[in-house]
């Protein structure tokens, strides 16, 4: 069946752009995270493709907010406004969308639109999740327009962020993976939310010093760097070599990862809920993740400034066994 943006022009989109559109969430995908791509192997092809097509949509407004091909922050903004009236077509769609082949192709808003279309037809995701994460998306560019390095300036301020731009994730894919179960369930969608914002707080711990050198960004706290007595020089020094960790940063990470564990545990409650065919996948993507924080512990020596953690292929494969008996055997 044809989908699309009623109000655009030219043939309607066929089975073989919706091929097309399908195959670009794929490499997406596949190139932007190998341990979600992981994931979704384990999973039927009707749903890994609608996974596919959140992380398509979400890789690409993430693009836009990093900065890729935009000259401003203002720039950023305005396109971040364009995704939005995107997604309102996207979900509120009921007939073809027509658009010149050459177009979508040549737009990877309008791509990542589509392709996420196909997916909420499919599976009737809900849209304030995604609405959220360009809300999210907005909070960095807005940020960074006021000269801001340090961006929040409270753990509260970084909870907002990180439910924005991936709790959401949780509740994004939650019609697709709780597949006969009640989306609305408070409990279900506590723990969705909450394995979302574990995965971000991982990016963060894991980014400090890239997003340090090539951003100029920091995302810990102003209020946490305080309570440490670590200043944004300090991480700048030890970023370049300049000083060697302090054992006050190091105190700060095992605070941070601490905080993140803990999010973790209130996701992995809510795998047991889960139908059968959906807990390996989910606990694949929460383990294999949550492995990055013991290379940053364990194999970094804390050291995210100048490393950055990454849990290689083989490691992967050889904690899939004892990850796939933890997914038969937990329950609730």
């Amino acid at each position: 069946m044809a989908w699309g943006f009623p109000d655009s022009a030219g043939p309607g989109l066929g089975a073989a752009q919706e091929r097309e559109l399908v195959d670009m969430a794929r490499e997406a995908t596949a190139e932007g995270s190998k341990t979600f791509f992981l994931a979704t192997r384990f999973m039927g092809q009707a749903e890994a493709e609608a996974v596919w097509s959140v992380y398509f949509w979400c890789r690409d407004l993430d693009e836009v907010a990093d900065g890729a091909g935009f000259s401003s922050p203002k720039d950023r903004a305005t396109e971040l406004e364009r995704r939005k009236a995107l997604l309102a077509r996207a979900f509120s769609s009921t007939g073809d969308v027509r658009p010149e082949g050459k177009v979508w192709k040549d737009d990877s808003g309008l791509a990542s639109a589509l392709s996420l279309g196909l997916a909420a037809q499919r599976f009737r995701l809900e849209v304030e999740p995604f609405q959220d994460m360009i809300d999210g998306m907005l909070m960095d560019v807005q940020a960074e327009a006021k000269g801001q390095q340090v961006l929040y300036a409270t753990a509260d301020e970084l909870d907002v962020y990180c439910y924005r731009v991936a709790g959401t994730v949780g509740l994004m894919t939650l019609p697709v993976v709780a597949q006969g179960l009640d989306t609305k369930d408070p409990e279900l969608r506590a723990r969705a939310k909450a394995l979302g914002e574990a995965f971000q707080l991982t990016n963060i711990l894991r980014d400090v010093g890239e997003d340090l050198r090539l951003r100029g960004r920091v995302y810990l706290p102003q209020e946490t760097l305080d309570r440490f007595g670590v200043s944004v020089d300090d991480l700048q020094r030890m970023a370049k070599g300049e000083t060697p960790l302090s054992d006050n940063y190091k105190s700060l990470l095992r605070h941070e990862i601490q905080r993140n564990l803990e999010r973790y545990t209130v996701g992995e409650s809510g795998i047991p809920m889960l139908p059968w065919t959906m807990r390996f996948p989910v606990r694949v993507a929460l383990e294999l993740y949550r492995e990055i924080l013991v290379s940053i512990e364990e194999k970094s020596g804390l050291d995210n400034l100048s490393k950055r953690a990454f849990v290689g292929t083989l490691e992967k494969i050889s904690l899939l066994p004892g990850i796939l008996l933890r997914a038969l055997f937990a329950v609730r």
